[in-house]
């Protein structure tokens, strides 16, 4: 009898802690949601951040090769930029 008590209060146990987790989701989305509204930038900075640090965890390898490559293209395209800038100068005034 001992021990179907203690099942049976075990599972009650693991039944508030997964309400309890559903209720902190539900939280957590709202609270989302309402930052997305007021301050829109900073969420979804927030938010590339964080899928950025999960892409990271579990392909780093992958990662690392992605962000070289667009280190690189942000390089080349700074130095075209920087020399389209200074072909477009405008003539001396006489």
């Amino acid at each position: 009898m001992s021990r179907v008590l203690g099942f049976a209060i075990v599972c009650v146990l693991l039944a508030i802690t997964q309400v309890l987790a559903v209720a902190l989701g539900v939280t957590l989305l709202l609270v989302v949601l309402h930052t997305a509204v007021r301050h829109p930038h900073e969420t979804f900075g927030f938010l590339a951040a964080l899928g950025l640090l999960a892409l990271v965890s579990a392909q780093p390898t992958l990662c690392l090769g992605a962000l070289t490559v667009m280190a690189v293209v942000g390089a080349i395209v700074g130095q075209w930029r920087k020399r389209s800038a200074l072909s477009v100068t405008p003539p001396p005034e006489p």
